[in-house]
């Protein structure tokens, strides 16, 4: 037997040969020639939904995705995004990814990953101008004067990231 050569991953072609010799000395050769050939596609784990900070997203990161390959190594296993589509919203953006899984024979599946950002920092609320000290007065019921004219008003402004 010639070990495997010419494929990809664990595959390639062999030959065995088998040699019959009779009593007298004659013999005869029988080569047989065998394939070994991948065309079952990568398996895939991960997470369908993924939810990520949006200061922590990475847009080169798979989040979770991995995969493995009856004939080929982890290492040979190239894992990339073939589509995203981003939908944006109020609060933080859907990143819809089909990912492109190939082992080391070219033999592909795809897997599809929503990865949804979050907005994790509260605003951030600055003072920028505040009304005097007022004393209220009451009346003879309790009541007194609540009104902006009243207490003046305070001025601030707002960042959110």
């Amino acid at each position: 037997m010639v070990g495997m050569s010419g494929g990809c991953g664990a595959t390639g072609s062999t030959t065995y040969g088998f040699i019959a010799t009779d009593a007298c000395g004659n013999s005869d050769t029988l080569l047989l020639d065998f394939n070994v050939v991948d065309t079952t596609p990568p398996v895939v784990f991960g997470t369908q939904d993924t939810l990520v900070a949006c200061g922590d997203f990475d847009p080169d990161d798979f989040y979770g995705i991995t995969a493995t390959d009856a004939c080929s190594d982890a290492d040979d296993i190239e894992i990339s995004i073939l589509e995203e589509n981003i939908v944006t919203g109020g609060c933080g953006n859907n990143h819809f990814r089909t990912y492109l899984i190939e082992d080391a024979c070219g033999i592909s599946t795809t897997y599809e990953q929503v990865v949804t950002l979050y907005d994790s920092v509260p605003p951030v609320v600055t003072l920028t101008s505040c009304p005097d000290s007022v004393v209220l007065e009451v009346d003879g019921l309790c009541n007194a004067d609540t009104s902006p004219e009243a207490l003046g008003s305070v001025a601030f402004t707002v960042e959110d990231t």
